[in-house]
This record gives C-alpha cells, sequence and structure tokens, in this order.
C-alpha cells in the first residue's frame, strides 16, 4: 500500500513539474488591487486610497479609486475600459514603475502607476499605459510600446529614466 501511494504521488509531481516550471512566467492577472502607500497618502489609514481594476464583462475593465475597504460602496472614481482599437482589455494588471515601487507622487502630488491591458492571447508583447491620479480625477499620462509581459519587469530601469519620462510629457 505504501508502494502504490509513493507511486501515485510521485507520479502526480512528476507531472505537475512541467506546469509548475513555466508558471513563473505567466502574466500576473492577480494583481488588480493594490493600496497607495501612505507616504504618498496624506490621509489616516482608515481612509487610506486604493486602485481596483476590475473585471466587470469579456471585454471590459473599471479603473475603481477607492477609500478605505475594498468595496464599489467606497469608490470615489470609476472609469470604464473596453477594447478599442488599440488596446485589449480582457484582462488588466499593476506593473512596477521603477524596481521595487507600483507609485510615484510628482511634487504637484499627483500620483503615477502604470498597467498592462491584455487578452489571453499569447502575445506577450503589450503596451503599458502610465495614468496620473490627481484630485480624483484618473488620465492616461502616457504609453511605454512593447513592454514583455512575461519577464515582470519594471518599466523605467532607474527612477531618472522615469523623471526624465515624466518631465518630457509635461513639457509637451
Amino acid at each position: 500500500m505504501k508502494q502504490l501511494i509513493l507511486i501515485l504521488l510521485s507520479i502526480l509531481i512528476v507531472s505537475l513539474y512541467p506546469y509548475l516550471a513555466f508558471a513563473w512566467d505567466d502574466a500576473p492577472y492577480e494583481r488588480n488591487f493594490m493600496r497607495i502607500p501612505r507616504y504618498l497618502d496624506q490621509h489616516d489609514e482608515a481612509s487610506s486610497r486604493w486602485i481596483w481594476l476590475k473585471k466587470v464583462g469579456d471585454h471590459d475593465t473599471q479603473i475603481i479609486i477607492g477609500r478605505g475597504t475594498k468595496h464599489e460602496r467606497n469608490a470615489t472614481t470609476v472609469i470604464n475600459r473596453s477594447n478599442d482599437m488599440i488596446d485589449c482589455w480582457d484582462y488588466a494588471y499593476f506593473i512596477k514603475l521603477t524596481r521595487g515601487n507600483y507609485f510615484h507622487e510628482d511634487i504637484n502630488g499627483a500620483t503615477y502607476f502604470a498597467v498592462v491591458p491584455l487578452d489571453i492571447t499569447n502575445v506577450l508583447i503589450r503596451t503599458a499605459i502610465i495614468f496620473k491620479l490627481q484630485d480624483n480625477v484618473v488620465t492616461e499620462f502616457g504609453r511605454i510600446l512593447n513592454y514583455e509581459c512575461n519577464k515582470d519587469l519594471p518599466l523605467f530601469v532607474e527612477k531618472m529614466d522615469m523623471f526624465e519620462f515624466i518631465s518630457r510629457r509635461i513639457e509637451d
């Protein structure tokens, strides 16, 4: 009996190994909710802000900005995004702007964050969209073309690269 259990267990491990080995390169679809760090948010923890990329249809995603607990009733801003000629919004997830940072705040108090919208095809090179959040108003700030989703790298290697990108966009 013990041998049978060991054989079945080893077959299970061997059969799951290829799946587990390649699963780490998939896009992180579960990264669809983020709290804005307290040092960027000027309010107390009970009213801290969050951003939720909520899938609401087959090809629709809502960008919801809220305060407090994660619930639609706490939303302060809702932006609907759906498939168009440029982007496919079947899924969306957050990516890092710089190493270890999902958010950046400028001297005017605007918070920047980046999102990759995608569908479920095998195309792993996408467009990353940088959004600007200021006074509960979200605007599309810029786009980075040819972002490789499977590597899950930050958009900018150094903070100076990000500062240059933001300053160029503000000057335009």
